[in-house]
């Protein structure tokens, strides 16, 4: 049994003053032992315990039988905590009155200060046997008896101890705290829902009619709001908190629920209607500026808004409070819409340090994307992963906040996770699709990858870049006719860069669409009028489409008549690694083929084909154009 509780059980005997009666005027007629005793008692009610312990010693010299002395001086050794002398004096008192109440109600205080819980409650449920409810002894045993079952977290058996004392001031206070102790542990426990109807209960067996029982009822329903909004019932609490500040309009507590409420639901002018309750006391004087510079901020006054946050930072104690995090958010929030980047990152990275943790998905959101730009995506991550398990575990866009920090910070399987939540949540997202598949793309999962590419691109048919990279995809799996038809999308789109337009001429190129790809290939040189890339000057020899560049090496040459095949192979051979040969020997062989076809040699581009494949890898663009072509070779020109 914890500390607090032996103490609220003491405090409750002494108050309902069980041990020790009236003191009473001595008298002549009185025996020694009374008038000791009385002694005792009368320095034991001033705080001398040790006085009070000497006129016992005295007491029990005269009588060591005396039944009130033994009581007495059993408390106060509990009192003082020396436990082994309390239980000597109450072994003496039991011997001389095994069922006296008071003894045993000290023994089960005794039993409560040594842990043992069980032993304490079977005494107490024998005094309660024992003695009727409406005797002192009878109202403590079922007082003390509720409160060691709240202790123990047995919250029912306690509402029925303290329900079975006679009606009076204690019990309603014992009861009320009960359901309140219950509703707040479950609330701890993450039972929201259990203790709503907790408090459901209490509120209902208060008689509304009865003005000593109307505050824990306020209590109760102060409670039940503030749960309702913590669950998400946001119009249920404020209903309830708006009848509540009409009852008490002056309840502070009332008042600062109901403005935060207002403030998570964005209702900036039903802020101003309760900021005045607040405004008269100065402990809340930081409140107040924070939630003027949040409606201030809600109505673009940036500047007023981020005076009023640096007016509640400077006002703050200098161990800080709970509110600074916030502070020091939205103050880096207004730097930041000030375009004070590098202050806004410091203010942001202080209210992390200082514990700040988005409440709202909006706060998620805008602290991730500071977080994101200012390259910590891990801190983005914490702050996100917090809001998705909290109020926004069911929030499509917040999932893929988070994937995208994920995705930042590194880790493409948990930015995977995070979409696959965010598209059951919401399957129509068209860039939560393009950013899987691409992820799917990264992990070699290609036929995935093409159906995320092409959901997207149902959904956004305007979007360059998930055509382009389902144009790719297709390319990569051989289905180069389809990735033709993605990647022209694409280039039509005009949102595209050069090198789009150049892989789909290439693209076009190879399964003889001349015009296609010339038309591609001119939008390319238009983009990069001074490229150097040997793909786009063999595709301009091909295709006879001046680039106004000077360019040659052995492949061009070749295609002049100057270059040996043998020669061009041998130089495309050399690299600083065998992969990049083979990828380049691939390459060349490739563009090879396509001189010998357009001079109609089927048999030598046949054979160059064939070296390009075995010479490069699936993931060559050359590679697949092979393939593809000496597939459809009976189909050719």
């Amino acid at each position: 049994m914890s500390r607090h509780f032996q103490l609220r059980l003491f405090a409750l005997l002494c108050a309902c003053g069980l041990f020790y009666p009236s003191l009473g005027l001595f008298s002549a007629q009185l025996d020694r032992a009374v008038q000791f005793h009385g002694l005792a008692q009368g320095n034991y009610l001033i705080g001398d315990k040790n006085g009070a312990l000497k006129a016992l010693q005295a007491c029990l010299r005269v009588d060591p039988n005396y039944l009130p002395a033994l009581r007495l001086k059993a408390e106060i050794h509990l009192d003082k905590s020396e436990l082994k002398a309390t239980e000597t004096t109450l072994n003496k008192g039991l011997k001389i009155a095994p069922e006296d109440p008071a003894l045993r109600l000290l023994q089960a205080l005794l039993f409560g200060q040594k842990g043992k819980t069980k032993e304490a409650m079977s005494q107490l449920h024998g005094v309660i046997k024992s003695t009727e409810a409406d005797i002192r002894e009878g109202r403590i045993a079922r007082q003390l008896f509720g409160l060691l079952q709240m202790a123990d977290g047995n919250w029912d058996s306690a509402l029925e101890a303290f329900r079975s004392i006679p009606e009076d001031g204690s019990r309603q206070d014992l009861v009320s705290e009960a359901y309140l102790a219950k509703a707040r542990k479950q609330a701890t426990g993450g039972e929201i829902d259990a203790a709503i109807a907790t408090l459901d209960q209490a509120i209902e067996r208060i008689d509304p009619e009865n003005s000593p029982e109307l505050l824990g009822r306020h209590r109760f329903r102060l409670l039940r709001a503030q749960l309702l909004a913590r669950s998400g019932r946001d119009a249920e609490a404020r209903g309830l908190l708006e009848q509540l500040r009409v009852e008490r309009p002056e309840d502070l507590e009332v008042a600062l629920t109901l403005t935060s409420l207002y403030a998570s639901n964005k209702q900036w002018s039903r802020i101003e209607s309760t900021l005045p309750t607040l405004e008269g006391r100065h402990e809340l004087k930081d409140i107040v500026l924070y939630f003027q510079g949040r409606v201030a901020l809600a109505a673009n006054r940036v500047g007023t808004a981020r005076a009023k946050f640096e007016k509640a930072i400077d006002s703050q104690p200098p161990a800080g409070s709970r509110l600074l995090p916030s502070l020091l958010f939205y103050r880096g929030l207004c730097l930041h819409y000030l375009g004070r980047t590098e202050a806004a990152e410091a203010a942001i990275l202080e209210a992390i340090d200082t514990g700040f943790r988005a409440e709202t998905t909006e706060e998620a959101e805008q602290i991730a994307g500071i977080l994101i730009e200012a390259d910590r995506p891990e801190l983005a991550v914490t702050q996100l992963e917090a809001a998705v398990l909290g109020r926004g575990r069911n929030n499509a866009v917040l999932w893929f906040r988070l994937a995208r920090a994920h995705r930042s910070n590194g880790d493409d399987a948990l930015a995977i996770s995070a979409l696959n939540q965010s598209l059951s949540l919401n399957p129509k997202q068209a860039s939560a699709l393009a950013l899987r598949g691409s992820l799917l793309r990264k992990a070699g999962k290609l036929y995935e990858s093409t159906a995320d590419y092409k959901q997207a691109v149902m959904l956004n048919p305007g979007n360059s870049a998930p055509l382009y990279a389902l144009g790719l995809n297709q390319l990569q799996v051989g289905q180069v006719l389809a990735a033709e038809q993605s990647l022209g999308l694409a280039v039509h789109s005009g949102q595209t860069d050069a090198g789009v337009d150049l892989i789909h001429a290439t693209t076009a190129h190879c399964i003889g669409s001349p015009t296609t790809a010339k038309r591609s290939l001119e939008r390319y040189f238009e983009k990069m009028p001074d490229s150097k890339s040997p793909t786009a000057h063999y595709l301009s020899a091909l295709l006879g489409s001046p680039t106004g560049q000077d360019f040659e090496d052995l492949v061009i040459r070749y295609f002049r008549g100057k270059a040996q095949r043998k020669e061009v192979l041998d130089w495309a051979g050399r690299a600083a690694t065998p992969a990049q040969a083979h990828n380049q020997i691939c390459a060349a062989a490739y563009w090879l083929a396509q001189q010998e076809q357009a001079q109609g040699k089927h048999g030598a581009r046949n054979e160059l084909l064939r070296i390009a494949i075995a010479a490069g890898r699936p993931d060559n663009p050359e590679w697949q154009f092979a393939n593809w072509q000496l597939a459809q070779q009976n189909t050719l020109p």
